[in-house]
């Protein structure tokens, strides 16, 4: 059943008459980026819009499920806001959609080994669940994991997005080698014109995490507060 839409604002700060609500820099990390792409809605709006692969262009929130991080959170106590989706496929296969939000304003170059950790993880976890007549017949496949960085810091992500670049001398052993690359999303290469184009949760949420200056704030607080004061319109006339 897909869970209700009411009350999925409810973290967000709509006073929109209250313009000083969105002039902290601080103010986006109040909204936890977890608590919003928890909902449903507004992490598949984020895939098709800021991702837009052919495949995911069909999923709907009822071919949704958000999985444990349990055995992650167990193993990388230091790291916080990851979500793991499982989703349907049309053609009823299944992927598994992992996404870490990166909000420090550094970059993390152990990000190749953290993300196959992560995946290996969800690979032995399906293993050990699956019936052993199933995982040892021919035919048998382990789902797709797809990895999503969200990056919203200040410096240039300049670390490797190809788990193979972090192993010494890569390049002597080819095809050989374990490799893999994450989807990175960097707000810093995102123009707001783009995020603009459309006015949802998810872009207000980006839109304000791009401002990290005063001047920044500034030069975009009544674009900002009109844009909240839109939406916030919008869902009081769908909710009537």
């Amino acid at each position: 059943m897909i869970e209700k839409n009411s009350g999925k604002y409810d973290n967000l700060d709509t006073n929109v008459n209250d313009k000083s609500a969105y002039v902290s820099t601080n103010n986006i990390h109040d909204v936890s980026y977890k608590s919003i792409f928890k909902v449903k809605k507004n992490f598949l709006y984020f895939i098709k819009k800021y991702i837009a692969l052919h495949w995911m262009m069909t999923i709907q929130e009822n071919d949704i499920v958000e999985g444990s991080t349990e055995l992650l959170d167990e193993r990388f106590k230091e790291y916080e806001a990851d979500l793991f989706y499982k989703i349907m496929l049309p053609n009823g296969d299944v992927v598994y959609m992992y996404i870490l939000f990166e909000l420090q304003s550094y970059n993390d170059f152990t990000m190749p080994y953290r993300l196959l950790v992560y995946m290996t993880l969800k690979w032995m976890e399906i293993f050990a669940n699956t019936n052993k007549n199933e995982r040892e017949r021919e035919g048998f496949r382990f789902p797709a994991i797809v990895p999503i960085v969200l990056y919203s810091g200040t410096q240039k992500w300049t670390a490797s997005r190809n788990f193979k670049n972090t192993i010494k001398d890569s390049d002597m052993f080819g095809k050989y080698l374990i490799d893999f690359e994450y989807v990175l999303i960097d707000l810093n290469t995102i123009d707001n014109t783009f995020i603009m184009k459309t006015n949802e949760v998810v872009d207000n949420i980006l839109l304000c995490d791009k401002l990290k200056t005063k001047k920044a704030w500034e030069d975009h607080i009544y674009t900002v507060y009109k844009r909240i004061q839109s939406m916030q319109n919008e869902i009081d006339r769908k909710t009537c």
